[in-house]
């Protein structure tokens, strides 16, 4: 079996994929066009062309001279495609680049390779579910929304036709009409997370029953997205509170942005508590998952917490959940704040990632699927897009999401979105009885 990864690693899943894999004796090769947090240490000659050009196209002085970097990285990625072709039998791709854009998603068919698309998130999810910005202009954000929407469908639509396996996250998979694998279900592969010792490294509040100094640990990979204005609001509006009541507990928030991997492992270890992201549709991502493994609580808030088991049948869950509602921002953070037991909540989800979550583990279940994924006995694990109905998205207030749907609406069709039965029923439910 020999696999060709490419070309976006995203949260370090495809290099302790990658690693799971060849533990399992599979031969992989992995080819990375960006390493913005400085994930990989050892990169093949081809890899380091295409993040050189990459980071050359980001120059602002070189805007000039884009087509001609632009023109190398095709040439780049054509030898490295025909190169390919002659050594790999399996390819998997993220939802958001393949060598160009999944238009040769047809001739690798042509070729008997198998296809396996595995999509993240934003790469999938449908762009009135999700945000960049909690205040913006409503009209000019429809049109932006519009022009991706029609992108992001038509991309998706090459992808289900040439597509052998496609692995999604049920809240991004609206605009999908085949039955995909449940990201969750595979999990995500901790296996580099595994190499930092954590069995040494005690937690303080096992003999520290009460702190005056509280560090706060917050890293957006974006601003907007993630909440951090609301968060900072809110951290300070504690602040207020424990002056004017006299509380004496001195809460300090550290705000981390465009860090390498390596500070932010360095500065969970010197927080209390982590406070990930306000609008997230995961109950832990590769933040929560690195603070887990560093013995620290990482407080992560969502939606979807009420339907993320039910449209996840088949997936393993840890018996306690660290993800709460985003209106219990304020509530939630008090509660950690006062309480060092809760700041211990760590254990049940660390047990829970060694155990389903080990690079072993998780590349085991994706050789399964590569072995059996027409196999009648994988069934029950598929996932039908038609039977989703979750609403709210990601990295927007819902008051946000319902909004710009009610401006669309006003001179739009909703069969203009895309939308399944389901959630056309659930939306219009949302819109118009509340």
């Amino acid at each position: 079996m020999k696999i060709f990864i490419g070309f976006l690693n995203i949260g370090n899943f495809f290099i302790n994929l990658k690693r799971g894999l060849e533990k399992k004796n599979c031969k992989v090769s992995l080819f990375l066009e960006e390493d913005k947090f400085s994930y990989s240490k050892k990169k093949n000659i081809f890899s380091k062309c295409l993040i050189k050009l990459n980071q050359i196209k980001k120059i602002k002085q070189l805007k000039i001279l884009f087509y001609f970097i632009f023109f190398f990285e095709i040439l780049v990625k054509l030898i490295l495609f025909i190169y390919s072709l002659f050594k790999y039998d399996i390819y998997v791709f993220s939802g958001f680049n393949s060598f160009f854009y999944f238009w040769e998603l047809k001739i690798l068919k042509f070729f008997k390779k198998k296809i396996i698309i595995i999509f993240f998130g934003s790469d999938a999810r449908h762009p009135f579910l999700s945000n960049s910005g909690n205040n913006f202009n409503y009209d000019f954000a429809i049109k932006d929304k519009l022009i991706h929407l029609e992108k992001i469908k038509k991309k998706i639509n090459r992808i289900e036709k040439y597509a052998d396996i496609i692995i999604n996250h049920t809240a991004t998979s609206h605009l999908f009409k085949k039955k995909f694998v449940p990201l969750l279900y595979i999990g995500f592969p901790i296996g580099r997370l595994m190499d930092i010792n954590t069995d040494n490294y005690i937690s303080k509040y096992s003999k520290n029953y009460y702190k005056k100094n509280i560090l706060l640990l917050h890293f957006p990979s974006n601003k907007n997205y993630k909440g951090t204005d609301i968060i900072i609001n809110t951290i300070n509006d504690l602040r207020k509170e424990f002056l004017e009541k006299k509380i004496k507990i001195n809460i300090k928030l550290k705000v981390i942005t465009n860090a390498t991997n390596k500070k932010i492992i360095s500065n969970i270890k010197k927080s209390d508590i982590v406070v990930n992201e306000l609008y997230s549709d995961l109950f832990a991502s590769y933040a929560d998952i690195e603070a887990t493994l560093l013995n620290k609580v990482s407080l992560k808030f969502g939606y979807y917490l009420k339907k993320i088991k039910k449209d996840n049948p088949c997936s393993e869950f840890p018996k306690e959940m660290i993800y709460f509602y985003p209106e219990d921002l304020k509530k939630i953070l008090k509660k950690y704040i006062f309480n060092y037991r809760l700041r211990n909540d760590f254990v049940t989800l660390k047990n829970f990632l060694i155990k389903n979550w080990s690079d072993e583990n998780v590349a085991e279940r994706f050789i399964q699927l590569i072995n059996n994924y027409n196999n009648k006995s994988l069934n029950n694990i598929y996932i039908y897009p038609k039977n989703i109905n979750y609403l709210y998205g990601s990295g927007a207030n819902k008051e946000n999401i319902l909004n710009i749907f009610r401006i669309f609406l006003k001179n739009n069709k909703i069969s203009n979105l895309f939308f399944h039965k389901k959630f056309k029923k659930e939306l219009k439910s949302k819109l118009y009885f509340q």
